[in-house]
């Protein structure tokens, strides 16, 4: 939860990001061994996937690797954690104590990093600027924030009462359904339309930023073991979205917004 989760600053500061990311995760995993942490989930990223550009969603035991440094710095921390899991952490009591997640892209209010295409787009109707766009053709595996954070607690809690086989493959996917997964442009023009804006942008041009274009996650792990599964439509998505930086913009307590939220979805 502490990365350097911006793809284009690896291209900036790569050096600083593979730190970040592998030895920074390698402290984390050290901690846990020096202080016999029983329990573990480790979140790492969608992006840690050697990925091929191809439509099949990507399974927990794919291949892992990266085409640009945020995303080896991602697949190294995996590689990593299953290090240390094969090492140190292997159960002899017959349950999985010591997990890794990944998920893919999460949208939601409380976001505002920069070079991130969704605070970047509330930022530029704030400002009354044009916003610019990196990559408008990739194809994203789109989730409300809610959504991957409800996973995480619920694996925590399996882990917490043993309900889990050290059987089972120690990583898991969290994302959306594939209906959810669509094109930068696609979802950037919906969130005009929820604002009933018109369009105001234009995409970066001479950027050499190597980036994949299809990326999404197989669930089928998730939804069988976990019994969890992905509640939202993009739809519900972009409005609960909007309706937290629209609130948040206005002066609005983001408590209770916040608040509002959590509640809609745990009724969903």
């Amino acid at each position: 939860m502490a990365a350097q989760s911006i793809v284009s600053e690896s291209f900036i500061n790569p050096l600083n990001t593979i730190k970040t990311n592998t030895l920074g995760s390698a402290n984390i995993l050290e901690a846990v061994k020096k202080n016999k942490i029983e329990n573990l989930v480790f979140i790492t990223s969608d992006k840690c996937y050697l990925n091929m550009n191809s439509s099949r969603p990507y399974k927990e035991k794919d291949l892992l690797g990266g085409h640009d440094v945020y995303s080896s710095s991602k697949a190294a921390a995996e590689i990593l954690f299953h290090s240390y899991h094969d090492s140190f952490f292997y159960s002899q009591t017959g349950k999985l104590k010591k997990t890794s997640a990944r998920a893919g892209n999460v949208i939601g209010g409380g976001d505002f990093k920069k070079n991130r295409i969704i605070p970047d787009f509330f930022r530029s109707i704030s400002k009354k600027k044009k916003l610019l766009i990196r990559n408008p053709h990739a194809t994203r595996p789109w989730q409300h924030v809610l959504e991957p954070l409800s996973g995480y607690l619920i694996l925590g809690e399996k882990l917490l009462n043993n309900n889990l086989s050290k059987n089972l493959y120690p990583s898991w996917n969290f994302g959306p359904y594939k209906k959810n997964c669509k094109k930068v442009k696609k979802v950037i023009d919906s969130f005009y339309d929820e604002l009933g804006l018109r369009r105001n942008y234009k995409v970066k041009k001479k950027l050499n930023l190597k980036e994949s274009q299809l990326l999404s996650l197989d669930i089928t792990k998730a939804k069988k073991e976990l019994n969890w599964e992905p509640k939202f439509t993009l739809q519900e998505c972009i409005e609960l979205t909007t309706d937290w930086y629209i609130s948040f913009l206005s002066g609005e307590p983001v408590e209770r917004i916040t608040a509002e939220q959590i509640e809609f979805f745990e009724n969903k």
